[in-house]
């Protein structure tokens, strides 16, 4: 009777899956820059798409993201002049206005943004002109997760093999 646990607990070990931890990341250079401002654009709309990364919907899981957004003012023309953008992520959370000046926006996590990746590796952003006038140069979405593998191939003939001498063994 031990014997049988034995084998069946060893058999279903070489049926298990390893979670591997993973980073996906894409980064989209917007070239030449996109302006905001009286003379461009009061609202701009792009998608982040990490399966250009290796990420598989489904089979993948992210767990959190972060997007990087480069917004710059053009202070050095207009030094005195406040500019605002409003950043629109899936759902409500995640939105919010921003004074652009010369660092990244830094926006964490939406849940629905977050079920938009997993489901199909697309983030959608979306920025709207408030005041002012400023560039969009680039933006990065670093995706943390993990990924589903397989247990080795070897180990689930080592647990068949062991059923098959168990079974020939029974049988003779």
């Amino acid at each position: 009777m031990k014997r049988i646990i034995f084998i069946l607990l060893f058999s279903m070990l070489s049926l298990t899956a390893q979670a591997v931890p993973m980073l996906w990341h894409q980064t989209v250079d917007f070239e030449p820059e996109i302006y905001f401002g009286s003379t461009g654009l009061s609202t701009f709309t792009y998608t982040h798409d990490i399966k250009t990364n290796g990420f598989v919907p489904v089979t993948d899981t992210v767990l959190f993201y972060d997007l990087n957004i480069g917004l710059y003012d053009d202070a050095l023309i207009f030094p005195d002049r406040k500019e605002w953008a409003f950043i629109n992520l899936p759902g409500i959370i995640a939105d919010g206005f921003f004074e652009i000046d010369y660092s990244d926006i830094h926006r964490g996590i939406s849940l629905a943004g977050l079920v938009m990746i997993n489901v199909d590796g697309l983030l959608d952003v979306r920025i709207d002109r408030i005041k002012g006038d400023f560039f969009l140069g680039e933006s990065t979405i670093v995706a943390r997760g993990i990924r589903e593998v397989p247990a080795p191939a070897p180990l689930l003939l080592l647990g068949a093999g062991l059923i098959g001498l168990f079974m020939r063994r029974r049988l003779v």
